[in-house]
This record gives C-alpha cells, sequence and structure tokens, in this order.
C-alpha cells in the first residue's frame, strides 16, 4: 500500500505541473503504467469544440478498436457517466444490458470502473478502467483511483482555465490597444484630464486645431489649470470661453454639442464628459470638433465584447487531508510552500490554525454545516494567515472522506487567488472607465476586429437590444442579409473599411443603407 501511495503522490505531482492537456495524458499514462495489474484503461475528455469524447489514452486497445471506443463513446459507458455525472462500478457482465452498444473488440469485458472528471459541477469527461475478469477491482483500487480521479478533474478544471484566461489576456491586450486607438483617432480634438487636471490622454487633431506646436506624447502629465486663460483669445467672447470651462467643471455634468464661434471664422462644437468609477470623480474629457464645414460626422464603430481578465495561474494547488476535527494528516510540498510551514509543523497543526482570524468563524460554521449536513463537496474562497503573518486568498474544495457510510475525514484543495481578487477590481475600473467614454460620445459608434466582425456598437448607432445583440460578432454582409438590406451596400461600406485597415488613414464617406424598397440615410 505504501508503494501506491507514494505513486499516488507522484502522479498527484504531475498532474498537478501539467500545462497542457497532452502533459495531463502523459501524467496518467505514468500511473497506469506504475500501478501494475492494470489490464485496460481509457481516459476520455469532452472536446469543447466539437462535444464529442476524445480518447485521450487507451491501454489495451488495438487502434481499429481505439477508433471504434472513441467514436462511439457517447453511447457506451463513457456516456452514460458523463452524462449522469456519476461513477459506475460493474463487477461482472450482469450491467451490461442496461447500457447496451454493439462494441466489435478482441476482448470481453467482466468488470469495469468509470468515473466522472467533474470539479465544480462542470464535467470534462471520464477515465475508465476494465477487465475480462469479474470483480476484478477491489476495494482498495477503487478508494485510490476515486481520489487520483479529483485530482485529476481539479487539474483539468485548472488546465482548461489557464487555456481560457491566456486567450482572454490576448483579447485584453487588444481590447486595450484598439480603445487608445480608438480614443486617439476619433474624428475630434480629444483631450482626457484626471481629477488634478493633469493630461492623461491628447491626440495630434487637439494639437492641429488649437495649433500647439509640439507632439502629443510631450503634453502627457502637463498642467491644464491655465490652459482656458491662455486659449481665450481664440475665441470671439474669450470671457465666455472662460467661465463656460469653469462652470462645467464645478457642476461636473455631461454637456453635449456646445458650439463656440473663434475669431478665425471656425465653428467649433465642444462636449464635456465627466469621468465617474464607482460614483468618485476621476476627470473629464474634452471633444472639439471643427464643424465649419459640417456639423457633425456620422462614424460607426464597434468595441469588442469585453471578457473579464483571468488570472494566469501557474502554480500548483494545495492538497491536503485532515480529520472530521481539522488536524491535518497529509499535506503536498506546495501546502508547505505558500504555508511557509514545515510539513513537520503542518502535522501537528489544525487547518483553522492557518485561517485568517477575521474569517475563521465563517470557515468553521461552513465546514460544520457540511459535515453534519454529509455534503459531499463544497466550494469556499477565504484569507489565510501564512507563517511569516502575509495574507492570502485562496478557494479551497472541500470532499467528505466516507468510506463504507462512516465519515473518515476530509480531503481537500486549495487555490492561491490572491492575483485574482486584486486584478478583478483592476479589470472592473478599466471596463467601466472606457464604456463611459464611449457610450457617452455624441453620435453613433462602433469597432470592428481586422476581419470587419462587430465587437462593439453602441445604442445611438443601433437601438434595438436585440439586434445589438445580434450584430456582434457578424460582418455588415451578414447583418445587411439578416435585415433584408442591398448586399451592394455592405461590399461598398467593407471595401472602405479594408482600405482604411490597409492605408492606416482616416476615410470620411457617405452611404445609403436599407431595404431596396425603403432606404435611410446613415
Amino acid at each position: 500500500m505504501d508503494t501506491k501511495i507514494r505513486l499516488l503522490e507522484e502522479v498527484t505531482v504531475l498532474f498537478s505541473t501539467a500545462t497542457t492537456i497532452e502533459e495531463f495524458a502523459s501524467a496518467f499514462d505514468v500511473f497506469v503504467e506504475d500501478y501494475g495489474n492494470i489490464e485496460r484503461t481509457g481516459l476520455y475528455l469532452i472536446d469543447p469544440y466539437t462535444n464529442s469524447l476524445r480518447l485521450l489514452h487507451a491501454k489495451g486497445f488495438t487502434e481499429s478498436e481505439r477508433l471504434e471506443a472513441e467514436k462511439t463513446a457517447w453511447d457506451r459507458h463513457p456516456g452514460w457517466v458523463n452524462k449522469n455525472r456519476k461513477e459506475l462500478i460493474v463487477n461482472d457482465n450482469s450491467g451490461e444490458s442496461e447500457i447496451a452498444v454493439s462494441s466489435e473488440r478482441s476482448f470481453k469485458v467482466n468488470s469495469r470502473v468509470y468515473y466522472p472528471l467533474v470539479h465544480q459541477d462542470e464535467c470534462y469527461g471520464c477515465v475508465g478502467y476494465v477487465s475480462e475478469h469479474p470483480n476484478f477491482y477491489n476495494q482498495e483500487f477503487r478508494l485510490l483511483t476515486s481520489f487520483l480521479t479529483r485530482i485529476m478533474a481539479l487539474n483539468c478544471n485548472r488546465i482548461t482555465q489557464n487555456i481560457k484566461e491566456k486567450a482572454t489576456a490576448s483579447r485584453i491586450k487588444e481590447y486595450s490597444s484598439t480603445l487608445e486607438a480608438l480614443l486617439m483617432n476619433l474624428n475630434a480634438g480629444v483631450l482626457v484630464e484626471n481629477e488634478e487636471r493633469k493630461i492623461i490622454a491628447i491626440n495630434t487633431m487637439f494639437c492641429e486645431l488649437f495649433s500647439i506646436p509640439v507632439e502629443p506624447a510631450m503634453l502627457i502629465g502637463a498642467d491644464c489649470s491655465n490652459s482656458a486663460e491662455e486659449s481665450k483669445n481664440l475665441f470671439c467672447d474669450p470671457e465666455k470661453f472662460v467661465t463656460g470651462i469653469e462652470s462645467l467643471l464645478v457642476e461636473r455634468k455631461l454637456v453635449k454639442n456646445e458650439e463656440l464661434l473663434l475669431k478665425d471664422g471656425r465653428l467649433f462644437e465642444r462636449d464635456y464628459i465627466p469621468i465617474f468609477v464607482q460614483s468618485i470623480y476621476k476627470g473629464h474629457l474634452w471633444a472639439y470638433r471643427d464643424i465649419t464645414a459640417r456639423k457633425a460626422a456620422d462614424r460607426q464603430l464597434r468595441e469588442s465584447e469585453f471578457k473579464y481578465r483571468q488570472i494566469i495561474e501557474n502554480a500548483s494547488d494545495i492538497i491536503y487531508s485532515a480529520t472530521i476535527k481539522g488536524d491535518f494528516t497529509f499535506v503536498n510540498p506546495k501546502g508547505e510552500q505558500l504555508s511557509g510551514y514545515s510539513l513537520e509543523e503542518l502535522m501537528k497543526m489544525n487547518y483553522l490554525q492557518l485561517v485568517h482570524p477575521e474569517d475563521k468563524a465563517k470557515v468553521r460554521e461552513h465546514y460544520l454545516q457540511q459535515i453534519s449536513g454529509q455534503i459531499e463537496n463544497t466550494y469556499l474562497e477565504f484569507r489565510m494567515t501564512t507563517k511569516n503573518g502575509n495574507t492570502l486568498w485562496v478557494g479551497q474544495n472541500v470532499r467528505l472522506n466516507i468510506s463504507a457510510g462512516k465519515l473518515l475525514g476530509l480531503h481537500a484543495v486549495a487555490r492561491d487567488i490572491t492575483e485574482s481578487k486584486s486584478l478583478n477590481a483592476e479589470i472592473d475600473r478599466l471596463k467601466q472607465f472606457y464604456e463611459k467614454i464611449l457610450n457617452d460620445l455624441p453620435g453613433q459608434i462602433a469597432v470592428f476586429d481586422r476581419h470587419l466582425r462587430y465587437i462593439f456598437i453602441n445604442p445611438e448607432s443601433l437601438r434595438n437590444d436585440e439586434l445589438r445583440k445580434y450584430i456582434i460578432g457578424k460582418t455588415d454582409s451578414e447583418y445587411f442579409a439578416y435585415r433584408g438590406y442591398d448586399q451592394a451596400s455592405a461590399n461598398k461600406r467593407e471595401e472602405t473599411l479594408m482600405e482604411v485597415i490597409k492605408t492606416r488613414k482616416t476615410l470620411q464617406f457617405e452611404e445609403e443603407i436599407g431595404s431596396k424598397e425603403s432606404r435611410k440615410k446613415s
């Protein structure tokens, strides 16, 4: 048994350090080969794109048998286990008729054990062990493989989340660049000041409108407290220009389309947009447009659907076992590393000794309810205190260790989510900051990706909520076809937008869209 426990510890480390599905499958290979006396196994994972069951590991199968097993997986025992999210134990062939399916193979199965890979109500696949001998898998084997399955499910969840987080991080970076480019390339002179009236963003057009002979980047951080006095002589009514700015800064209310006449005959249109994040004033945005030749330009841009940043966690999770009272009986190396305590110290401690004092009552009550209610699995987030006094946030999954109806203790897996807590707050702040700016800007705004698919469109551009949801991810060709609009207009618009991407220059154009019977100016 000690050999098996050491093997379990070894493969637990392999699963916990795996960063790809291939490494995950290799860790299972190690367990199967080193355990011994395992005739045939199958590791099935659900493909998130096709919803098929992929047979990533197969021992004891010929290639044709493996292909057939993968093809018919949903109709056989693996499919039943995934659909019901329950383990399946068949000690002899009497249970075959309950899940009947024709399967051509060179061996007869008389006993089988299948476990679903379930973590936090998400099923990722299943693992199965089969034998030609009846009653082949004893209680010791089932206990070890059942525990291993929970480790596999946890790490399958971790790997899947990491893959999603990497994709999300890439999209967030692209999204931030898109927002910055959008602000800097709006058909307006844009100046963004913080609450201390220091410049945090300014574009070239603003400098051109006010004849500022320096590059915009050189003005970042400059104090704008006296800018109104410095610029007032450009306007026909200098004092009104100054008092108007002072009034806007005091009242901090949105004002759009305010017209200002300059001495040189130009006519400016000005927007003042105060920026509030969670009801706290953070600054404001000035937008000036030269409307001498035209009052406003209808520009349609689209903003990508914002997905909250996911934390990319490369660290392994804490895995430990404890008695019903919470005294540690096993802690993996990651538990030692994060807590700062040695294994010898932890073996003399209760898990509550690591819980932050302000969270102890909540944590104790949570797990008392789990034990008294015989709740098999729970998840809780709380703070822990390390040996050196640092505070970490952890997300912990605790499963009761029940054998023959008797509660023996608990198994737990805890993940350091400290970075996730802080970064989520930053994501919310950025989202509110940019969405406030874009939604308050006048006119129609849409943002496209490089394939001309919509990623954002403001309510001014498309007032129908259902259509605004529908258009995200669609091209103009798809949207025009859906609305019955003239495809020639869509083609012309897409050609123009591709020209913008190709030349990286701002283009202005007018178009008519709508059905062939009835068009509207856009």
